[in-house]
């Protein structure tokens, strides 16, 4: 059944609640009470009882059909967790209905379409947590929470349109915990909104529009301890607005309209930890504002208009931890301003007007962690600005800095990040570290050009040094510092001007591990540019001008394990060090490699030589690189796979030979690799793959050669890759992937992805693929898109049995067999786009029931019609794009009432009245985000209607001869009408997203006749018995027409949706009979069942 509709069958289901309500969702699953109904004999009631004593019982979630159209997630200790979604009052009514005396522990309901919550909705319930959230929800009427009053501890109705605190149907929760208002459009809050909620610990009402809070708003608000009301638009507060509130500890009035603080507007709250004021238009903090206020741990008052800091500003905040004054108009900050705080942590100063640093301006701040600068206008730092702190970090990037003073940072500790990037320093004084030390210096983006300004000798504890994009020309051996820092582990000159390094400087670092000097202008690496570092793991010099790495130049290194020398243009391979793992050559100008270059004595697990000049790979050219588990060489010269040259490497694993000139491979060029695992010999020039080629290549699993010029291959071709996954054989000139007797594939036993892809295959036949039916094949996905295929036989090989995923699109098929793809059980994909499809045999395509995805866009297709129930339930995307369909089926409504993707855009699409069904339910029953597949769809006819799209189409505009709405499904729908003597009974469901909240039955002789029966019924009501004797008519009310209407949750009647809302008297007398059948058949037909059950102990 389609979301937004309740199910026509309401089963009792397996549910672990009384066996009272499960006989109850029976009467109303049959529509009719035992008590009412004479029409069966007393022995059916007496098997209906049977059969619903004998109901199981289960205490997990209930099955989605038995609580429609709300979702169990899950169950805790306090009950159900339930989530309902787009829908109205009256539906959220029918799904919770078979719950009631159920414990539930958490409710959401989201987007739901009512205006109004009123009524009998959460009569009989016990609800912990419940949301109702992203709705059109305007008013809650007095009463409706009342059922909750002993079991709600937390009411969330944020994001809706409310325009007031609904005072009166929340006053009876005096249980509530927490209350969520937010997001909606309250614009005041009155006297005594809270005042019988004495135990609620938070109150949200951010993101409204509140201007004015009432004096007496939070009386009765004595444990309250969280409120928010940021994202608001007040601008004051009385004197006694949070009078009395001493338990509060966080105040959150980000963006108001406050202009000004006064010093008595917080003064009653002396027990508040956190406050922010961030966000608002104030100019000035008054003295002793916060003096009341002692135990205050966090003031955030950024994003104002402050132009200082004074030594009062704060003052008595004493257990202050936390400041910030971030994105103000401050320029001074008095020196004394953090004095009474002498515990503070974080004062966050960044993006003001701040010109310099003063002396003594950060002195003291002993506990002070994290002090953020940034962003100001600081063009210097004088002597002593930053002194006396123990471990800080200091953030002043992004400023102007020009000048350090001497001793600017004296008796700090540990600075652990001192960040002065985006700078324009080109140095600092010797001494502007004075019994200070430092974790991490960061100076990118400041106009350094001799390291020797740069004083880092009294750092000590120095680990992390970053001087990345700055105009650093050298680094000689009198570099950095003479004596020896033992912490220093990553080193970072990138982004320089570095044309030579010698002289061993970096060997001063005893402890480095990371060094990265790419993207400079070296030209060549000597012994004396590293030397011997002992502590090195990974060293980049990639996207340098190195042209020449001599003998011991990086040999010496004995540590490393990874070396970046990639984007180059070194033109001689040279030795590696003994312990490296990792070695990227890229983008070089090797020719050769030389046997004997590479030592024996290696570690090298991973060799990258793309994209340099080898032609020719000689033997023992790879001599030593017996652990190699990964070789690139793609993009090069190569033009035979140089197999004396890799035979040493036994424990491959991934061998790249793609982008190169090879042309043939030969009968077991790849014997001698039998831990292969993946292989690419993707664009190449080969024609030809010889018998037993890959023989000895038991293990390998992932096979590209792609981009060739294959245009046959022997089914020997193969042997051997009985570990085969994936194979990749796309952009070829193969005609077939069989011979007369076999096929190419029968020996990949684990083949699980195919892709043949842009070749030239005209036919498949039953050799295409494997056929072995005793052999369980694992091929998930096929991809033989762009090629030459006109005709689809049906696909009875058992390899494709276990297919997810089968692409057919961009060839030149006309023809499907019947039943072409009937065999595949397991397909959940299937392309068809862009082939030659003019029609389909009956109008439609057989699919199989695991089918999810079927794509037909981009055919010449003239219809799409399948018949009624031929589309499985499991299909999530149907694409019909850019055919010449000028209809859209009725028979497609089912696929799109389940909220399944139907692309249709592209097809010349006839706008008559055949389609108001689809375009009343685009109006009433799409989301937004779904209507977005209709908007590219448009009219080519009628001519008023021409380049208009679908949905901003009315009923009113098609050409319909009478009424649109007889081809539309309205609001209700009749389960059925009976026209009894005393009588006439009816009973619908609501089968329409809008917001329902009522339901009106009228009866009329004709439609523009007067009424002669009005009933309201409530949204709980599904059946009514309407006594005839209330009719008022002259006349015989056979011939009158009864006809339900939907009412909204504002009591407004709405029109007809459907003429299928209205039901003609005369008629209900023959359907009666059949109805009153059928339900002694489906109690008999249970009865029979359950009496063939054996009764379990």
């Amino acid at each position: 059944m389609g979301q937004g509709w309740e199910p026509a069958i309401q089963p009792a289901g397996k549910i672990g609640f009384p066996r009272k309500n499960l006989r109850l969702g029976l009467k109303v699953s049959l529509g009719f009470t035992m008590k009412r109904s004479n029409h069966l004999p007393r022995i059916v009631y007496a098997v209906a009882v049977v059969v619903l004593s004998w109901l199981p019982v289960d205490s997990s979630c209930p099955s989605t059909s038995t609580i429609y159209p709300c979702r169990c997630s899950g169950s805790e200790e306090n009950g159900l967790i339930l989530d309902c979604e787009e829908l109205s009052i009256a539906m959220l009514y029918s799904g919770l209905t078979r719950l009631q005396n159920v414990s539930i522990s958490q409710l959401t309901v989201s987007n739901a379409t009512m205006k109004s919550l009123y009524g009998s909705l959460f009569h009989s319930f016990s609800i912990r947590n419940l949301t109702l959230t992203r709705g059109d929800l305007r008013r809650v009427l007095p009463g409706v929470f009342d059922p909750l009053n002993g079991s709600i501890v937390d009411l969330d109705l944020h994001d809706n349109q409310l325009l007031e605190v609904p005072v009166e149907a929340i006053k009876p929760l005096s249980n509530l915990y927490s209350l969520d208002l937010s997001h909606n459009r309250i614009e005041s809050v009155s006297d005594n909104s809270f005042a019988t909620l004495g135990r609620l610990f938070q109150i949200n009402l951010s993101h409204n529009r509140i201007k004015k809070l009432a004096p007496k708003a939070f009386v009765g608000q004595n444990n309250l301890e969280r409120l928010h009301l940021q994202f608001n638009d007040i601008s004051a507060f009385d004197k006694n607005t949070f009078r009395n509130m001493r338990k509060l500890k966080y105040l959150d009035l980000t963006a108001n309209s406050l202009d000004k603080i006064l010093k008595t507007d917080f003064q009653q709250l002396t027990g508040m930890w956190i406050l922010n004021i961030s966000q608002n238009h104030i100019t000035t903090i008054p003295r002793s504002t916060f003096v009341t206020n002692t135990v205050l741990r966090v003031l955030n008052i950024s994003h104002n208009s402050l132009a200082e800091i004074d030594q009062n500003t704060v003052k008595g905040l004493r257990f202050l931890r936390d400041s910030y004054f971030r994105g103000n108009r401050i320029s001074q900050v008095d020196k004394k301003a953090f004095a009474a705080a002498k515990h503070i942590r974080t004062i966050d100063l960044a993006f003001n007007r701040l010109q310099d640093v003063p002396y003594e301006q950060f002195a003291e701040l002993q506990w002070l962690e994290k002090l953020d600068l940034s962003y100001n206008n600081i063009s210097r730092i004088a002597t002593n600005a930053f002194s006396k702190m123990y471990q800080v970090n200091i953030d002043l990037s992004h400023n102007i800095l020009s000048f350090v003073g001497n001793k600017s940072f004296s008796e700090i500790a540990n600075m652990t990040l001192l960040d002065l990037s985006y700078n324009r320093l080109s140095e600092m004084p010797n001494d502007a570290f004075v019994l200070s030390d430092c974790t991490t210096l960061n100076l990118m983006f400041n106009n350094f050009t001799d390291i020797n300004r740069i004083p880092i000798a009294n750092l000590s504890s120095i680990k992390v040094l970053n001087v990345t994009h700055n105009f650093l020309d050298q680094i000689g051996r009198k570099a950095f510092t003479k004596k020896r820092l033992y912490e220093l582990h990553t080193v970072d000159f990138s982004f320089n001007n570095l044309s030579d390094i010698s002289g061993n400087p970096f060997e001063k670092f005893a402890s480095l591990r990371f060094l990265n000097v790419s993207h400079n202008r070296l030209r060549k690496i000597g012994f004396s540019t590293f030397g011997n570092l002992p502590t090195l793991l990974e060293l980049d010099v990639s996207h340098n001008n190195i042209s020449e790495v001599v003998h011991s130049g990086l040999s010496s290194l004995g540590s490393v394990r990874l070396i970046l020398a990639n984007n180059n243009r070194i033109r001689k391979m040279f030795p590696i060090p003994i312990a490296l793992n990792e070695l990227h050559l890229q983008d070089n100008s090797l020719q050769q490699i030389y046997p004997g270059t590479i030592n024996v004595m290696n570690s090298l697990l991973r060799f990258y030589l793309d994209n340099n000049n080898l032609t020719n790979l000689v033997r023992g050219a790879f001599d030593g690189l017996n652990a190699l588990q990964e070789l690139s060489l793609g993009g090069n010269n190569i033009s035979e796979i140089p197999y004396e040259a890799l035979e040493v490497m036994t424990a491959i694993q991934h061998l790249y030979l793609h982008n190169n000139s090879l042309t043939l491979v030969k009968k077991r060029d790849f014997d001698k690799f039998p831990t292969l695992l993946s292989l690419r010999l993707d664009q190449n020039r080969i024609s030809n793959i010889t018998k037993d080629a890959f023989l000895g290549s038991i293990q390998l699993q992932r096979l590209n050669m792609s981009h060739n010029n294959f245009s046959e291959l022997s089914p020997t071709a193969l042997n051997g890759l009985v570990s085969l996954k994936v194979l990749d054989l796309s952009n070829n000139r193969l005609r077939g992937l069989q011979n007369k007797t076999h096929g190419l594939l029968d020996g990949l036993l684990s083949l699980e992805y195919l892709n043949v892809s842009a070749n030239d295959i005209g036919t498949i036949t039953d050799k295409t693929f494997p056929r072995n039916p005793y052999v369980p094949y694992k091929l998930r996905e096929v991809n033989m898109s762009s090629n030459f295929l006109s005709y689809i036989p049906v696909l009875r090989q058992p390899s494709l049995q276990s297919a997810d995923v089968l692409d057919l699109s961009r060839n030149s098929i006309n023809q499907l067999e019947r039943g072409a793809f009937a065999n595949l059980t397991k397909l959940k994909r299937l392309y068809l786009s862009r082939n030659d499809l003019r029609t389909l045999r009956n109008g439609y395509l057989e699919v199989p029931q695991n089918l999810t995805h079927l794509d037909l866009s981009y055919n010449k297709l003239s219809e799409y019609t399948p018949p009624e129930g031929s589309l499985w339930i499991n299909m999530t995307e149907l694409n019909i794009r850019g055919n010449n369909i000028s209809k859209i089926s009725p028979t497609l409504f089912p696929i799109v009432k389940r909220r399944l993707q139907l692309f249709y855009e592209g097809n010349p699409l006839n706008c008559e009245c055949s389609l108001a069904w689809l375009v009343s339910f685009i109006k009433h029953n799409q989301r937004a985000h779904e209507v977005t597949q209709w908007s590219d769809t448009r009219c080519v006819s009628p001519q008023h209607l021409r380049n208009k799209a679908f949905t901003e189409i009315d009923l009113s505009r098609l050409n319909c001869d009478g009424d649109p709405t007889e081809h539309t499904m309205g609001d209700i729908t009749f389960r059925f009408v009976q026209v009894q003597r005393k009588f006439i009974e009816v009973q619908f469901y609501v089968s329409s997203r809008q917001d329902i909240g009522g339901f009106r039955v009228q009866i009329r002789s004709s439609p523009a006749s007067n009424v002669s029966y009005d009933k309201y019924l409530p949204y709980s009501k599904r059946f009514y018995a309407i006594p005839r004797r209330d009719i008022q008519t002259t006349g015989d009310v056979l011939t009158h027409t009864l006809c339900v209407y939907a009412v909204d949750s504002e009591n407004k009647t709405r029109p007809l949706a459907s003429t299928h809302q209205c039901r003609l008297l005369n008629q209900a007398i023959n359907a009666a009979v059949s109805v009153i059948c059928s339900r002694s058949l489906i109690l008999m037909l249970t009865a029979f069942v359950c009496l063939q059950r054996p009764r379990t102990a």
